[in-house]
């Protein structure tokens, strides 16, 4: 098999690949002939989301979805024999107006407004204020806040010092994440950890979770450029952690969904669905097809688990537990 291009991280707003089955021997099967995108380079399970196409030549458009792509290919001869087949990486920018990383409300809504598999399951009604933690403007973090404080200053709230974590169902992981240092409590003592999370705010705790580093390069993102989270998405962006909303635009300042949330996590996870599927989840028909997959990774590997009355609510914004939570089971895959 042969794929042409094998791979481009130009980030286009759309590409074609062209893949070629040959067989010298019995001949090939047309009927084996099979591919599928994926966020990662691991075999998709049988339930990714197969395609088949035709033998010979057939073009094969990427996700509609921004960011970064891997073509698998698997096809058999008329003896049984199946070869498969992975790209190299593929980064996409979405169509202008398609709504971002991923399709339908931007990219992806990462967000959630309760804990994922957690106790009470809810974190915070959706619609909540974000969190305070930019100046007007979102030019510069409080002191404390998910960003450094100004200069990288020392967060003014140690992790046992929170003054309103005590039972909440998120304490012990969100105690974990500011005990690393990845997020630190306002300068009066709380954490707010019932508040949503800024898009621009989670890239930064993540890029800070992941030792990244920031990145001086030139913004991919209009509106990031000035902002004080602009290295860590340019950092993010590089690494294919992120396509932004659309053409230009990040929306730093916005807050991040659920599905959006765990799209990220699992390209920095560089994890794919596997067997996992999201259709035990009521709310399924909801989920954006370019977030689904990354989903589905993130049941499978017990990142996310939903809510107590089987929703899983990829739409709504994530709260600061929420985010810091399954943030905490990434960073345990990730060590495992």
């Amino acid at each position: 098999m042969t794929l042409t291009p094998q791979g481009n991280h130009s980030a286009d707003p759309e590409d074609t690949v062209t893949v070629a089955v040959y067989d010298g021997g019995s001949g090939t099967d047309p009927g084996s002939l099979w591919y599928v995108w994926a966020p990662g380079t691991a075999a998709p399970g049988s339930d990714a989301g197969w395609r088949s196409f035709a033998a010979g030549w057939e073009a094969l458009p990427l996700p509609q979805a921004g960011g970064d792509w891997y073509l698998h290919v698997k096809a058999g001869d008329l003896a049984g024999n199946v070869a498969e087949q992975v790209s190299s990486l593929f980064r996409a920018v979405p169509p202008p107006g398609s709504g971002g990383e991923g399709g339908k409300g931007g990219e992806g809504s990462e967000g959630g407004s309760g804990e994922e598999g957690g106790n009470s399951g809810e974190g915070g009604a959706p619609g909540q204020e974000e969190p305070s933690g930019q100046a007007p403007g979102g030019s510069q973090p409080t002191p404390g806040e998910t960003g450094p404080a100004p200069g990288g200053s020392t967060p003014e709230a140690p992790a046992a010092a929170f003054t309103d974590l005590a039972g909440h169902w998120a304490e012990e992981l969100v105690r974990e994440m500011a005990g690393l240092g990845i997020i630190a409590g306002y300068p009066d003592g709380s954490l707010q950890p019932d508040r949503s999370i800024t898009r621009a705010e989670f890239i930064a705790v993540v890029v800070r979770a992941w030792k990244a580093g920031d990145s001086n390069a030139e913004p991919a993102f209009a509106d990031a450029r000035g902002h004080w989270a602009e290295p860590a998405i340019a950092a993010a962006y590089e690494l294919g952690w992120t396509g932004g909303l659309d053409a230009g635009r990040f929306g730093p300042d916005e807050p991040i969904t659920r599905e959006q949330m765990l799209v990220i996590l699992m390209r920095a996870l560089k994890a794919s669905a596997g067997a996992g599927s999201t259709a035990a989840f009521a709310d399924a028909g909801s989920i954006s097809g370019w977030a689904d997959a990354a989903i589905a990774a993130a049941v499978e590997l017990g990142i996310a688990e939903g809510y107590p009355d089987g929703t899983i609510r990829p739409s709504v914004p994530a709260t600061r537990a929420e985010a810091l939570a399954v943030l905490a089971r990434a960073l345990k895959r990730l060590a495992q």
